[in-house]
């Protein structure tokens, strides 16, 4: 609503090559010349065609040679601007509620009143999470969160205006603190302060932070915030439940207090999600809609047990074990045959279900008998781990195994000639397995590694297979697919069939690269005790379930194998496969990137996030969080005036009740600003005038060779 008013105070013409006697001289010569070339025509035409290519003719040369004069034409105005006043009007739940009906009451009484009376000199706005036009008087109520920073700063920024006025409880949640945010002293902030201040006592679960993953048998702390609109004199109990059992409690007391915080140690039990619920009891009759809030963890398993099974002792299966017996996450089984084929223990463990992967190395027929084979590939397919290194020769105990591989050997037994290099293949330099090794703290070009002694020849890769690394023979330069990971069923599996990779760790300890080969076996091995598919990327939702209206942040980390961060990638995320709900996470720490969301319908949702690092595909991740019915605006609906009064006072303005709204507009006039115009036009440099020249002349021309006078 901005009125605008204009005046031109003068307009002239100035010639800048010509004076006006010279182009009107000019322009006679030009129309005489016409008449004289147009006395007679041959062949002889009617006077009305005559006289209209007479006038073709001397418009086209008139603007012509008004053109070559190059006149200016200098308008000066005035332009006297209104600057009006802008209307806020709180849309939010908390505006309407039963046991205080006559905020929603006068808060239309008093727009009712502002608008009969600036009438046509204001702009209405309507504002919750966001703002938005104010059409009728008809509105509702039930914007999810409210954002008066958002509000008045979006006003200052779109509208030109002198003045504000704010109808609000003062109740916010939803952005920056109006109370101590930075304001325009330029333009003073009226405020009708609505709702009483005398509401129900109300205790209120506002807040939950609790890790939203966690290892099996460990606690995690989850912190409860709890609130109340007035002091509590006794101690409230606060229950976090699964299901309907009661899994950790507390007390926590509110006496001269309006909000506390208190510590319970939640045991985790058991892989898996859980949904957990924290709950304050309530006190007499106090309401109960905001006194329980709902947080999801990921229990993950805390150990992994690895079953390695080997033909017999050798440098590859020493070096192996120095890892996994290293890391306290893996708890190593081992069964290796001797040298001679036979087993150095009677039998595999009774219970091969126990294991989490299994890891076979040189075929291990003289261990493996065909019924251990056919339960490892069972257990395989229900999600356990796969690992085949070495040589693997064809015989009965490794037929089953070799069902659940990603590759179909070859029966070709011929040794390729000369050394064997590896290289990673373009999806080897993004996987989780291989990617931490080109970490700068550890990473090399996997063509510098020290050579492999033999390699498995693979016939083929089956549909579920992805070749890691290559395996290039010196000096006939042919390859031989090297790294190959797969799956099976729920379960992953690894071919890495060659043998002399032990060498990987001293030659490359003695190059610098000392953390190489243990940074690949880790990576590995996390890869295939993972519950699922493992991604350099990593993003969540900083919970897993939101109040309506609260704004959604997400956190990603990108990283390699070993967890160590990389920088400078570029991560969008798409909301439930919705190109149109998409956000940019953009990285405000080393390897750390954030975004936030505004705000989420109710209900489950579903992400994806992309991750590009120098403009190529790195990665991605899914994840997913849930929007609660229940609103940011049920957690506290008391009024706060004093959030009112202080943006009044910081800004010159005024805070009232609904019966003082005559008072702000006793002290609103409009603001005139008259600021005074000079600007020139130059024609010459129109193009429709020579244009239209042009078009004269060749229309004078068309009707001229119709009529045969050319």
């Amino acid at each position: 609503m901005t009125n605008t008013t204009t005046h031109i105070d003068n307009l002239s013409l100035n010639l800048q090559n010509l004076g006006v006697f010279l182009l009107l001289f000019f322009i006679l010569s030009a129309v005489v010349f016409t008449l004289w070339y147009y006395r007679t025509t041959v062949p002889p035409v009617s006077g009305l065609l005559r006289r209209f290519l007479i006038v073709l003719r001397s418009l086209a040369l008139i603007i012509l040679l008004i053109g070559l004069a190059e006149p200016i034409v200098n308008i000066t105005k005035t332009v006297q601007k209104e600057s009006g006043c802008s209307v806020l009007l709180d849309t939010s739940s908390s505006m309407e509620r039963p046991d205080d009906p006559t905020r929603k009451r006068n808060a239309l009484e008093a727009l009712k009143t502002i608008r009969s009376q600036l009438k046509a000199h204001a702009i209405y706005r309507a504002f919750d999470n966001d703002v938005r036009n104010l059409q009728t008087d008809t509105v509702s109520f039930d914007g999810s969160g409210t954002n008066i920073m958002n509000a008045l700063e979006q006003t200052h920024k779109n509208d030109d205006i002198s003045s504000v006025i704010l109808i609000s409880d003062g109740r916010w949640n939803l952005g920056h603190d109006p109370g101590v945010s930075n304001l325009s002293q330029d333009i003073p902030v009226y405020c009708v302060a609505v709702g009483s201040e005398t509401s129900v006592n109300d205790v209120i679960l506002s807040r939950i932070s609790a890790a939203s993953v966690g290892y099996d048998g460990s606690e995690i702390p989850v912190e409860i915030h709890v609130s109340s609109t007035a002091t509590q004199n006794e101690a409230l109990k606060v229950d976090i439940l699964e299901g309907e059992t009661t899994v950790a409690s507390s007390m926590i007391s509110l006496s001269q207090l309006t909000s506390a915080r208190t510590k319970i140690n939640l045991l985790l039990k058991g892989p898996g999600e859980h949904v957990y619920k924290a709950l304050v009891h309530p006190v007499n009759n106090e309401p109960v809609m905001n006194n329980s809030r709902s947080f999801t963890v990921q229990v993950m398993k805390s150990a992994f047990r690895i079953l390695v099974i080997a033909q017999a002792p050798s440098p590859d299966l020493a070096f192996l074990r120095r890892v996994i017996e290293s890391d306290d996450s893996f708890e190593g089984v081992f069964v290796v045959g001797d040298t001679m084929g036979k087993p150095l223990v009677d039998t595999l463990p009774g219970e091969l279900s126990q294991f989490d992967a299994y890891i076979v190395i040189d075929g291990a027929s003289s261990v493996i008998t065909p019924q251990n084979s056919v339960e490892i590939v069972r257990y395989v397919s229900e999600g356990a781990g796969l690992w085949l290194l070495g040589s693997t020769p064809p015989d009965k105990g490794s037929t089953a195994l070799k069902q659940a591989l990603p590759v179909v050997f070859s029966s070709n037994r011929e040794k390729p000639s000369g050394e064997l290099y590896m290289e990673l293949s373009d999806l080897g330099r993004r996987h989780f397995i291989t990617a931490g090794t080109l970490h700068e703290d550890s990473g090399i070009d996997w063509s510098d590694l020290p050579p492999v002694h033999s390699i498995s020849q693979i016939d083929r890769i089956t549909e579920s297979g992805q070749i890691l690394a290559q395996a290039v023979a010196s000096p006939d330069k042919k390859i031989f697919p090297a790294l190959v990971a797969g799956k099976y069923g729920s379960g992953k599996t690894v071919v890495l069939p060659v043998t002399g990779i032990w060498r990987w760790h001293l030659m490359m300890e003695g190059a610098g690269k000392r953390g190489f080969y243990s940074v690949f076996i880790s990576g590995l091995l996390r890869w295939l005790t993972s519950g699922s598919e493992s991604s350099p990327l990593t993003v969540n939702a900083e919970s897993l379930n939101y109040l309506s209206g609260q704004e959604i942040v997400f956190e990603g980390r990108l990283f390699d194998n070993i967890y160590s961060p990389v920088s400078g990638a570029e991560i969008s995320l798409v909301i439930d496969e919705n190109p149109a709900f998409k956000l940019i996470l953009e990285e405000h720490d080393p390897a750390v990137y954030t975004g936030v969301l505004n705000s989420a319908a109710p209900g489950d949702h579903t992400f994806r996030a992309t991750a590009y690092l120098n403009g190529n595909h790195f990665a991605e991740s899914t994840g997913k969080f849930s929007v609660e019915e229940f609103s940011l605006e049920m957690l506290d609906s008391s009024p706060n005036h004093s959030i009112l009064n202080s943006i009044s006072e910081r800004t010159g303005g005024l805070s009232v009740t609904p019966a003082g709204v005559d008072s702000i507009l006793n002290r609103i006039q409009p603001v005139y600003v008259t600021e005074r115009h000079k600007k020139d036009h130059y024609i010459a440099l129109n193009p429709l005038m020579p244009l239209i020249s042009l078009l004269l002349l060749v229309f004078e021309w068309g009707i001229r060779k119709h009529r045969g006078m050319i």
